[in-house]
């Protein structure tokens, strides 16, 4: 058993697997060409296989380029349509538990704060006993399951700072090609129909969202990794050179999340990058900046209609003569999500239960999306759906787990390794956040993998810091 268990011969063990698999889909389907471009590649299925079997921390780029592909089906079931996340998360999986009974070490530490989340998954589950749509919230909850063990494998990973390199450089370059296809299909519509069109929200050809299904997932991952780029500029002490070399790619990747139009995003950023200021040493160098930025975005405003018409989305919001019916739409879904909650103050209404009940009992007339019925607020729907107990497990969860995470930055003494940490702790921040409008994408691959990571970079900070101590 012993020998079967070596590297190279579960090396082989699944080389076999993955090549028989692929090869009766390929012949199922009838492709003799790619079939044939399998057997060539076979030498490259066992090199990369036994890297990812040694190399864990290889499957968090991955988790990560493929999920950003989630949208493009491998294959079309009825209730599960198979992505290549889908296979790329069993393949992390199986390849985790076989390194660790490879290395006869069972044991899987469970991060700091995660029992709040535990906590939150029982009462989901126990809620699919009087939930009105038990289907689809049991779908809901074996996903979130899912995406939870994934997070806590992923915080169980040990990676080098090469690997944490290797992880950030294959994340910039799944950015930056995502960010150029949005651009290149942007240019392909005239200004002139942008601006005509006012940017209206509801007309696709206005917002482009490259190969994502929505256009504020497409700008919030976008910004996820925006944000670690000015922590890295802001808070490191890395050479100017390469400063600029990544100033360049945030310049590439924030043109592609204005051609989203979201204002979501938008502000979520901008608050983001706001904390940042308070772990900078480069306070002077951020006064100057954010005070050039304004001055040029009032100077773009009165000359640019392409500016004007994206800045007047944010200003309709404060406007007395002009109604948002987006905005009027979610203050009825948070005020229906109230009254739903305290009407069931102590079990909610059921996991996925709040659009049939708001729709059915809760809706005012004055709602003006009619075919919006989904609370855009994390914590109103997760009152209305699972009572007083949800809410408190949920709210306990974000706040322990923020308030567990920033004593250890400033305990970080490597200002690179800090950067790093501060930016992907800033973009689970931006994805909490952004469930405070789209509280349904919850269940959202990056956010756990996120998550997951930045328990990673700190049990590496702490690995660090125990042998510079001996």
């Amino acid at each position: 058993m012993e020998k079967i268990l070596k590297p190279k011969n579960i090396t082989y063990i699944l080389s076999s697997i993955i090549f028989i698999l692929f090869s009766t889909f390929f012949i199922l389907k009838k492709s003799i060409i790619l079939y044939l471009a399998l057997i060539v590649g076979l030498p490259l299925i066992i090199y990369i296989t036994y890297s990812f079997f040694k190399h864990q921390s290889y499957f968090i780029p991955a988790l990560i380029i493929t999920s950003s592909l989630e949208n493009i089906h491998l294959s079309q079931l009825r209730l599960f349509p198979i992505s290549l996340f889908h296979v790329t998360f069993f393949a992390f999986l199986g390849f985790f538990i076989l390194k660790k009974l490879y290395d006869k070490d069972l044991s899987i530490n469970i991060p700091d704060k995660f029992g709040y989340l535990f906590i939150f998954l029982f009462i989901m589950t126990f809620s699919i006993i009087y939930s009105p749509n038990r289907l689809d919230a049991l779908l809901y909850i074996t996903r979130f399951f899912f995406l939870l063990l994934m997070s806590i494998f992923i915080a169980n990973i040990e990676i080098t700072k090469r690997e944490l390199y290797i992880i950030l450089i294959l994340w910039a370059l799944n950015i930056l090609i995502l960010s150029g296809y949005n651009l290149y299909l942007f240019k392909q519509v005239p200004l002139a129909k942008f601006v005509s069109e006012k940017l209206n929200p509801f007309n696709p050809a206005t917002r482009i969202k490259g190969v994502f299904e929505s256009v504020n997932k497409f700008a919030i991952f976008l910004s996820s990794f925006n944000i670690v780029g000015f922590s890295i500029i802001l808070v490191s002490k890395i050479k100017l050179k390469y400063k600029l070399m990544i100033l360049t790619i945030l310049a590439i990747i924030s043109a592609a999340i204005l051609t989203t139009f979201t204002r979501s995003v938008f502000l979520i950023s901008f608050i983001s990058i706001f904390i940042i200021y308070f772990f900078t040493p480069y306070k002077k160098l951020y006064h100057i900046t954010a005070i050039t930025g304004l001055i040029a975005l009032i100077i773009l405003y009165f000359t640019n209609d392409f500016v004007q018409s994206y800045i007047n989305r944010f200003l309709i919001l404060i406007s007395s003569g002009r109604v948002d019916y987006s905005a009027s739409t979610r203050i009825n879904l948070l005020i229906g999500a109230y009254n739903i909650g305290t009407d069931h103050l102590l079990t909610g209404v059921g996991l996925r239960g709040f659009p049939h009940y708001y729709n059915g009992f809760y809706m005012p007339h004055s709602h003006s999306l009619w075919e919006v019925i989904i609370c855009h607020n994390i914590f109103g729907l997760y009152f209305a759906e699972l009572g007083i107990l949800g809410l408190i497990a949920l709210i306990l969860y974000f706040f322990q787990y923020f308030l567990f995470h920033l004593k250890k930055i400033n305990k970080i003494n490597d200002p690179l390794l800090k950067s790093i940490y501060l930016g992907i702790l800033l973009s689970v921040f931006q994805y909490f956040l952004f469930f405070q409008f789209e509280p349904s994408n919850f269940t959202i691959n990056f956010f756990w993998i996120f998550t997951g990571l930045s328990y990673t970079i700190l049990s590496y900070i702490n690995k660090l810091n125990s042998k510079n101590n001996v």
